[in-house]
């Protein structure tokens, strides 16, 4: 896993609550009675929001310095303070990583479960394919050779094993 590091937009809300933003990430906030508290859900929220851009196959944003903004740049906003949240990312997967149009052939039976796979999970077929590749990547070499294994139609691993060392 990789860690990418958030600006968050702490701002004085009513009644002595308090708010977070993410000026990269519009969309992404949370709040609380106390700064602590607020800070602490942005965590979760950051988390939350990402892993949906990731599940979606959405570009997640490179995160931007927090020199990159000033408490004058939140017009309307009671800027209590800025600073960095972090969010665990899988590896490989970059900021600004935009997605490529490919172009796969599949069975059209295997489409129709795809798509009805991703309407159930809320997802696009992209995103939902996109999620699939990633597991697939981080499953580890033992389940890739079973997958392996599987395509090939081999279900019997001493015969593979006897087939490979040329005793079959």
């Amino acid at each position: 896993m990789a860690t990418l590091n958030y600006v968050a937009v702490l701002e004085r809300g009513l009644n002595g609550s308090f708010g977070v933003f993410f000026p990269d990430l519009p969309g992404c906030v949370s709040a609380g009675l106390s700064a602590d508290e607020a800070m602490t859900e942005a965590r979760e929220a950051l988390a939350l929001h990402v892993e949906g851009m990731i599940e979606d196959g959405a570009v997640l944003p490179k995160p931007s310095s927090v020199h990159a903004f000033g408490a004058d740049d939140f017009e309307g906003s009671d800027v209590a303070a800025l600073f960095f949240v972090p969010v665990e990312v899988p590896s490989g997967l970059k900021a600004d990583d935009p997605p490529m149009r490919i172009n796969v052939s599949l069975p059209e039976s295997l489409i129709g479960r795809i798509d009805t796979a991703a309407d159930a999970s809320g997802l696009t077929r992209s995103g939902l394919l996109a999620v699939a590749a990633r597991q697939f990547l981080t499953d580890g070499l033992t389940r890739r050779s079973r997958v392996r294994e599987a395509a090939a139609g081999v279900h019997d691993r001493s015969a593979l094993a006897r087939a490979a060392r040329g005793k079959d």
